[in-house]
């Protein structure tokens, strides 16, 4: 599993028009579902700026740990290097605004 999360959201989105807000959950969800989807996560939720991937369910793989980590990189990478959230003040600084938290499990039937 991975669960991603930007640090400071909160803050950001108490402040900011509501427009702005969806806007940039709409930026950030589609950044971020496009690498889901190359590293063949399965997308359980968004959750506001939070997200929670799958790997090896519904559709067993074989290398789900293979999979999660390198998306776990991926998204930091992605989130703290695009321009995708410009002005906001989020995604930036150091440490960087994105937190990413990979667990790794084996296939499980829910």
């Amino acid at each position: 599993m991975v669960f991603c999360d930007l640090r400071g959201f909160t803050a950001f989105a108490d402040t900011a028009e509501p427009e702005e807000v969806m806007a940039i959950l709409h930026q950030y969800h589609t950044a971020m579902g496009e690498l889901i989807f190359c590293f063949e996560g399965t997308l359980e939720r968004f959750t506001g700026d939070g997200l929670m991937v799958f790997f090896n369910d519904p559709v067993p793989c074989p290398d789900p740990a293979a999979r999660a980590s390198p998306l776990s990189s991926a998204l930091l990478t992605r989130s703290t290097t695009s321009t995708m959230l410009p002005n906001t003040g989020l995604c930036t600084g150091d440490p960087p605004s994105v937190v990413c938290l990979t667990a790794m499990a084996g296939h499980r039937v829910w």
